[in-house]
């Protein structure tokens, strides 16, 4: 018979879809964070002027928990959707166009012309 008791260890307040859009925020807002060119300068001055943005910044790993501290307060308090699905589409926008370079680069390899 099915009960309204949560099930132990599963947070009611997070239903799938909010966890596969804040796996995807969190990993398009930290590759952001950390290769987008157009942050270099700000990336620079962060790191020259606090050592712990400097380490925080130079880990992937170190970013990408501070960042998921950050999507998951976005994600309860904010949650302005466009923005979410701006991110998550220039992200898939992003990977979409390396895979196909990467095909392309592939099949010059293949065909000799290189």
């Amino acid at each position: 018979m099915f009960t309204s008791r949560p099930v132990p260890g599963y947070y009611v307040g997070m239903d799938i879809q909010t966890i596969i859009k804040a796996v995807l925020l969190v990993e398009a807002v930290t590759h952001g964070i950390r290769e987008f060119a157009i942050l270099d300068a700000v990336r620079y001055r962060l790191t020259c002027k606090s050592v712990i943005a400097s380490k925080i910044l130079s880990c992937f790993e170190c970013t990408g928990a501070w960042v998921s501290i950050a999507v998951v307060l976005y994600l309860f308090f904010i949650d302005y959707p466009v923005l979410t699905w701006l991110i998550i589409v220039h992200r898939a926008a992003v990977v979409l166009h390396i895979l196909i370079n990467s095909l392309d680069a592939l099949r010059a390899l293949i065909s000799n012309r290189v």
